[in-house]
């Protein structure tokens, strides 16, 4: 079993990295396209971080090809998340907790 370094809601926002706890990875990699300071941006960053679902954040600000691929697929890089894994992408625009969820099952159907 792998394991990673999981955050904690807290320490994504404050930066506290001393209390992490480790979880099982259960499935590939997850890319998250954004820029930094973005609202539903972090609030995805979170709900991944709570679900135990590893992830890395590309700065669509900073990162060319990130941009590209987030104004192609959502119009420009604050219209919406993009989350990219094992050949998947989506966009999630209006971040809720139902389409969080919603999200979360097709990602879970897809590791069977």
């Amino acid at each position: 079993v792998f394991f990673f370094k999981q955050k904690t809601a807290y320490e994504i926002m404050s930066g506290d990295w001393s209390q992490t706890c480790a979880l099982p990875i259960f499935r590939g990699m997850v890319r998250v396209y954004g820029v930094p300071g973005c609202g539903p941006c972090e609030i995805v960053k979170m709900f991944l971080a709570q679900k135990g679902v590893p992830f890395e954040f590309v700065n669509a600000r900073e990162d060319e090809e990130a941009r590209k691929k987030v104004t192609a697929l959502a119009g420009s890089p604050t219209a919406g998340v993009v989350l990219e894994w094992e050949g998947g992408t989506e966009v999630i625009r209006g971040v809720s907790p139902a389409s969080l969820h919603a999200w979360l099952a097709r990602y879970r159907g897809k590791e069977a």
